[in-house]
C-alpha cells in the first residue's frame, strides 16, 4: 500500500491496484472517475472530489462511499454534515472498507439516537432498493445489515436472507445462514422458510443476466482502486 500525503489528509493506494501502470483505455469509466477525485482531493479541489465521490458512492462503489464520509465528517468541499456522513461509513463498512470502522465509531458519537435511527432507516432503503433491482451482492449486504449493523439485531430478517444467498449460492452464505438459524426459535422457523421461499421466487432477474438468458449470475462489484484516510500523522507511526 502507498501512501501520499497531501496536508493533514492520506491518500491511499492499494497495493493491488494496478490502474496506475495501465494504459487508461484499459480502465473503466468508473475507475477513471475515481482516479479523477482522488487527484481533485490532492490538488485540494474539494468541492469536484466530493461531485465525484457523491456519484460513484450512488452507484454503490464503496471506496467512493468511505472516502465521502470522510469529507463530509470534516467539512472539506461541503460544510459538515455527520448524518449523511454516518450513511456512507455505514455503506462503506457493509461493503467491507476495514477502514469504514473507525470511522462509523467516530461520527455516531456526534449524533443524536434519533439521528442515528433515521440513517439506518436510510441504510436499509438503499441496499433494499439494489436487491429489488437485482443486485446479488446486495443481498448478503442486506442479511448483514440485519444481523451485524442495526443496534438491535434482526435475526429472523437476517436468517431469511441469509437463506435466499445460500439458495443462489453466494459466497460464505451457508455458514452465515446456520449461524442465523440457531438464533431462531424452533416454531418460528417454518414460518421464515415459508418468507424466503416466497421471496426467492418473487427476485428479480440478476442485473448481469438482463437482456442475455444464459449470462452468468452477477458478481459482486470489484474494490475501487484507491482509498482517502484523514487519520492525523501522529497516528500513523505505528501503522
Amino acid at each position: 500500500m502507498r501512501r501520499l500525503a497531501v496536508g493533514f489528509i492520506f491518500l491511499i493506494v492499494s497495493a493491488s491496484f494496478a490502474g496506475l501502470a495501465q494504459a487508461q483505455n484499459e480502465q473503466s469509466p468508473a475507475d477513471l472517475a475515481f482516479d479523477g477525485a482522488v487527484a481533485a482531493v490532492r490538488d485540494k479541489n474539494y468541492i469536484a472530489a466530493v461531485s465525484t465521490f457523491r456519484q460513484l458512492a450512488e452507484q454503490s462503489h464503496h471506496d467512493a462511499q468511505y472516502n465521502l464520509a470522510l469529507l463530509l465528517d470534516r467539512g472539506l468541499g461541503t460544510p459538515e454534515d455527520f448524518k449523511e456522513a454516518f450513511k456512507w461509513g455505514l455503506l462503506a463498512k457493509i461493503g467491507k472498507i476495514k477502514r469504514a470502522n473507525k470511522l462509523v465509531t467516530s461520527i455516531q458519537e456526534k449524533l443524536s439516537e434519533q439521528s442515528k435511527l433515521a440513517v439506518y432507516d436510510d441504510v436499509h432503503n438503499f441496499i433494499r432498493a439494489r436487491v429489488n433491482a437485482g443486485n446479488r451482492d446486495a443481498i448478503i449486504q442486506y442479511a448483514y445489515f440485519q444481523a451485524s449493523i442495526l443496534p438491535e439485531p434482526n435475526n429472523n430478517e437476517a436468517y431469511i436472507w441469509y437463506s435466499i444467498a445460500a439458495a443462489l449460492g453466494l459466497p460464505n452464505s451457508i455458514a452465515k445462514r446456520e449461524e442465523m438459524r440457531e438464533l431462531i426459535l424452533p416454531e418460528e422457523l417454518e414460518a421464515l422458510q415459508l418468507q424466503a421461499n416466497e421471496l426467492f421466487v418473487k427476485l428479480p432477474k440478476p442485473e448481469a443476466d438482463k437482456g442475455s438468458e444464459n449470462a452468468p449470475a452477477a458478481e459482486p462489484a470489484a474494490p475501487l482502486p484507491s482509498s482517502l484516510d484523514q487519520t492525523p500523522p501522529v497516528s500513523e507511526t505505528g501503522a
